[in-house]
């Protein structure tokens, strides 16, 4: 019984290597867990590396004068799921101006929005809202093929309280920077599962919809007894490894 119990553990320990492994680097790893991540990646949008739009709250043009635009992306799932984390991809500057990112704190907004009935973003129906300041943000590593080739960045942050989505409605992402007029971010664009977003900005005040999609992922959170399966099995790979000590200290006696 103890040995169908440790194949059936191996078998679980290697799926979840390989979803770790086809996930990428963006995952959001509980260390009291022996590193199992917290939920599977339920959209993933990876980047074009070919441009992207501003998502900021207030940033200079070109001329110089303060301007805004935001951006949000639309969201069906297939199953009714808590998203528990998420991240995202950009880059900084536009033309003629700085690709840096800010040399002080910087702050994002990340809302969740249902529908309006025209499929918009629902203004006066915010699910979830949350600011957090200088989340972790990575250099991957690679180049966005704009003027300038900025340098492309990851972002990951964990939402201080689940939010539920429900199976095949619509829902909108919004990522903004906030508060930073010198510095100007462009959420990049990505390979979409669903086509379409929305933009409002300075000029048109209500959102609309345009073309393309944008880079993000959504991570959600695991059911309590997948969490359990995976630390039983654990504990009996555990087991398995110091069973053969004490059968040589046994023959040592």
């Amino acid at each position: 019984m103890l040995k169908q119990a440790s194949v059936a553990s191996s078998v679980i320990v290697v799926v979840f290597a390989g979803q770790i492994a086809s996930a990428g680097p963006v995952l959001d790893i509980d260390p009291n867990l022996m590193g199992i991540p917290r939920g599977g990646i339920v959209v993933d949008q990876q980047p074009t590396q070919l441009g992207g739009q501003s998502s900021d709250a207030l940033f200079m043009d070109s001329f110089g004068d303060p301007v805004w635009q935001i951006q949000a992306d639309n969201i069906t799932l297939g199953a009714d799921l808590s998203v528990g984390g998420l991240s995202w991809w950009g880059f900084y500057g536009g033309e003629d101006q700085p690709h840096l990112p800010p040399s002080g704190d910087e702050t994002f907004r990340v809302r969740f929005y249902t529908a309006t009935p025209n499929s918009l973003p629902d203004e006066s129906s915010i699910l979830y809202e949350e600011s957090f300041l200088n989340p972790p943000r990575t250099w991957t590593g690679r180049r966005v093929l704009v003027q300038g080739e900025p340098d492309e960045f990851v972002y990951s942050v964990a939402l201080s309280a689940p939010v539920s989505l429900a199976t095949s409605e619509l829902y909108w992402l919004e990522i903004a920077q906030i508060g930073d007029l010198n510095s100007h971010f462009r959420w990049e664009s990505g390979f979409g599962v669903v086509p379409g977003r929305a933009v409002r900005n300075s000029l048109v005040q209500t959102w609309r919809t345009i073309s393309g999609s944008l880079a993000f992922q959504l991570v959600a959170v695991p059911e309590p007894g997948s969490v359990m399966l995976l630390l039983l099995g654990g504990s009996i790979v555990q087991c398995r490894a110091r069973s053969p000590r004490r059968s040589r200290a046994r023959q040592a006696r």
